[in-house]
């Protein structure tokens, strides 16, 4: 993909917000689901040419955000599956404070699985609202630059690398969303 990053929204129905109008309504409706009120003008204009973890930090305050890694190899991707829900997903976990999402990708990929990866391209931004944890999350395609391929137990009991067409079960609620955006969205 060329240029800077695209942002993209969904909506907490699934979706895709793609107007300014709605981007600016999206935007409204998280800062009421936060307890915010939202600044009387959101100017959105120049969001598309700022790295995104300024842009939805100068936007909304206080937000929890996310991150998920898609490590692709040679036309696979890295899954793992959680020790506390026993669910296959993509490598990843909360932004903490004073971290960018480029670092809590890298942090969260490493610290999971072992490995250490170039961030190769943002996928998507995908915002939920009206859910109870984090509800915006970064997704990220990298390459694996080095690490062994590890799992941390106390947060992964597994992990292994899948084909697009042959994704294993059982995926929480948007992953198998997410892995198609991957290889055939917008940035795919």
């Amino acid at each position: 993909m060329s240029g800077p990053p695209r942002l993209i929204l969904f909506d907490v129905d699934g979706t895709l917000v793609d107007s300014q109008d709605d981007i600016v309504r999206a935007m409204e409706l998280s800062f009421e689901a936060l307890g915010l009120t939202p600044p009387k003008r959101l100017d959105i204009t120049g969001i598309i040419g700022l790295s995104l973890e300024i842009a939805v930090v100068r936007l909304m305050p206080g937000l929890a955000l996310a991150v998920n890694v898609a490590v692709i190899d040679d036309g696979r991707v890295l899954l793992t599956r959680r020790e506390d829900f026993h669910v296959w997903c993509l490598p990843g976990g909360q932004v903490d404070e004073g971290e960018s999402l480029g670092e809590a990708a890298l942090r969260e990929v490493e610290e999971e699985t072992g490995l250490v990866v170039r961030i190769d391209r943002l996928v998507g931004l995908y915002s939920r609202p009206r859910w109870g944890g984090p509800h915006t999350l970064a997704v990220f395609a990298a390459t694996r630059i080095g690490g062994e391929l590890s799992c941390d137990p106390r947060e992964v009991v597994e992990a292994e690398y899948f084909s697009p067409e042959a994704l294993p079960e059982p995926l929480p609620w948007g992953q198998r969303e997410r892995l198609a955006d991957v290889f055939e969205g917008p940035g795919g």
